[in-house]
C-alpha cells in the first residue's frame, strides 16, 4: 500500500490537540476528566499545552464557542449534556417505588418527550387537519362544538372582513 495515499491515524497529535482544546473551550468538565475521556496522557498534555500550535487551537475553539451567534448552540449543547448525564439517575428514579407515582409519571413524560416517543407531529404553516373548539355553556347544557377543517395563514395586513379569501368562502 502506498503510504503517501493513506489517511492519517484517527488520533494523531493534531486531532488530540483539537479535541482537548474543544473540550476545554466548552468548559463543562474538569481537565483531568477531559484527558481521561480522550485518552490523553497528562504528561503529554503538559508538554504540548504550552506549544503555539495547541494555544492557537485553544484560542480558535474558545472564540468560536463564546461568540454571540453561538449562544443558542451553547445552551442547547450544555442542556443536552446535563440531561444525558441525568438519564441514569432518572432511570433509577423511575423504578424507585418509594418515589411518589405522580413524580415518576412526570419524569416518564419528560423522558418520553426527550426521546420523541408519543409526541404528535404538528403541521407548520397552516396545513393540517384543522382544529376543534369545545365551548361549555353551563351545567346540563350540551357543549357547543366549533370545527375548522381549513386554516389559512395570512400576513400582518390581513383583514378577515375585507379579504377576498374570506369573502369567497
Amino acid at each position: 500500500m502506498n503510504n503517501a495515499l493513506s489517511l492519517p491515524p484517527v488520533d494523531d497529535l493534531d486531532t488530540q490537540m483539537r479535541k482537548v482544546a474543544r473540550a476545554l473551550a466548552l468548559d463543562i468538565y474538569p481537565l483531568p476528566d477531559i484527558l481521561r475521556d480522550l485518552n490523553v496522557d497528562p504528561y503529554a498534555f503538559q508538554l504540548w499545552s504550552t506549544k503555539p500550535r495547541f494555544l492557537e487551537y485553544l484560542k480558535t475553539e474558545r472564540d468560536a464557542w463564546t461568540s454571540a451567534a453561538n449562544t443558542p448552540e451553547r445552551v442547547k449543547l450544555k442542556a443536552g449534556i446535563i440531561m444525558e448525564e441525568y438519564m441514569v439517575q432518572a432511570h433509577t428514579e423511575l423504578r424507585n417505588a418509594t418515589t411518589p407515582l405522580n413524580q415518576r409519571v412526570e419524569l416518564a413524560k419528560l423522558i418520553a418527550k426527550m426521546s420523541g416517543i408519543g409526541e404528535q407531529k404538528s403541521a407548520v404553516g397552516g396545513s393540517g387537519s384543522g382544529f376543534q373548539l369545545n365551548i361549555n355553556i353551563g351545567p346540563g347544557a350540551p357543549p357547543v362544538i366549533v370545527q375548522a377543517s381549513k386554516i389559512h395563514q395570512h400576513d400582518d395586513e390581513y383583514d378577515p372582513f375585507t379579504s377576498p379569501v374570506t369573502l369567497e368562502e
